[in-house]
């Protein structure tokens, strides 16, 4: 992921000058300005753009592997966390109204929020999801739970959640981590 957050990263400046049809030099729009704005784009401008850019088709095989194995991994924890002894309070949250969310361990369903937070509880249950050491941050077990949920409400297909997931991803640790974003 590095390589794909990095060009968002360059300094406007850093951007090379290309010619125009009459062939005066222009400068491309960077990625840190907005069309028709002075001055660099803000950290959640830049973040925001990034993110909104992203392609399934663009992503680097091992970003795709990586969500395809964290997703495997936060769900494996979160069905080892339904059985703790801790675990029914927080299912139970899920009561027996139902919704379009599955409960992970469980034959309930939920409403989207409340699917998030049982199914985020549970993934982080045992303390063994993963740590992004830049940020800091748990992220799958928090990033995961939100994305699967919206995912199966809205019958999204693969390549889209993976695509949400990356760009939720992006955000957390980018926005968690101390970069030079000048």
């Amino acid at each position: 992921m590095v390589g794909v957050v990095g060009e968002w990263l360059r300094p406007p400046s850093a951007q090379p000058a290309t010619s125009n049809a009459s062939g005066s030099a222009a400068k491309r729009q960077a990625p840190g300005t907005i069309q028709g704005t002075i001055g660099p784009m803000t950290l959640a401008e830049r973040l925001a753009a990034f993110t909104a850019s992203l392609s399934f088709d663009a992503l680097p095989d091992e970003v795709v592997a990586s969500v395809r194995l964290r997703t495997l991994d936060v769900l494996g924890i979160a069905l080892a966390s339904s059985r703790g002894d801790w675990a029914p309070a927080v299912i139970d949250l899920a009561g027996e109204g139902g919704g379009e969310c599955t409960v992970v361990g469980t034959a309930r369903a939920a409403p989207v929020p409340m699917a998030i937070l049982i199914n985020g509880t549970l993934a982080h249950g045992l303390d063994f999801d993963d740590t992004h050491a830049a940020s800091i941050t748990h992220a799958s077990a928090v990033i995961l739970p939100t994305v699967l949920a919206l995912a199966e409400a809205y019958e999204l297909d693969g390549r889209t959640t993976v695509i949400g997931t990356s760009r939720i991803a992006a955000c957390t640790t980018s926005s968690a981590s101390n970069f030079d974003c000048s």
